[in-house]
């Protein structure tokens, strides 16, 4: 599917898998996935994303993010100048643990740990004197 809105103040029950390819908006009404489902999709043409401004999804949904070497920082020259940089990741999400970031391919590594690969963010550690993106 390439958008979904849910506009019912009773909410609305998924009844089988649903891919969204590109805006699933939840204005009214709560979005259950009843077991089913539900994928947001990327790809090289586009991120699917998820609009919840008056609404949650209830239940378990993948959200995917390409990634090609094109969009990462370059890392230096040589074989692989376009290079595997970092990203950064950030969901309105809760409960998650950090083993919901494991793939087939990529374990991660919590801060604390040498070489880290995923690091947790605490917005309530942010002061009017370092209001930055490191300081949580």
């Amino acid at each position: 599917m390439r958008s979904l809105a849910v506009q019912n103040p009773a909410g609305v029950t998924l009844s089988a898998p649903l891919a969204v390819v590109r805006v699933l908006r939840l204005t009214q009404g709560n979005l259950n996935l009843a077991g089913q489902k539900l994928t947001l999709l990327s790809e090289v043409s586009g991120t699917a994303l998820g609009d919840n401004t008056g609404s949650v999804v209830s239940g378990t949904a993948t959200v995917q993010r390409y990634l090609g070497p094109r969009l990462s920082p370059a890392t230096g020259t040589g074989s692989n100048p376009d290079g595997c940089g970092y990203r950064h990741y950030s969901a309105p999400v809760s409960k998650s643990p950090v083993a919901d970031l494991m793939t087939a391919n990529f374990t991660p590594l919590v801060a604390g740990s040498t070489f880290a690969t995923a690091y947790g963010y605490d917005e309530s550690r942010l002061t009017p004197s370092a209001n930055f993106f490191d300081q949580g």
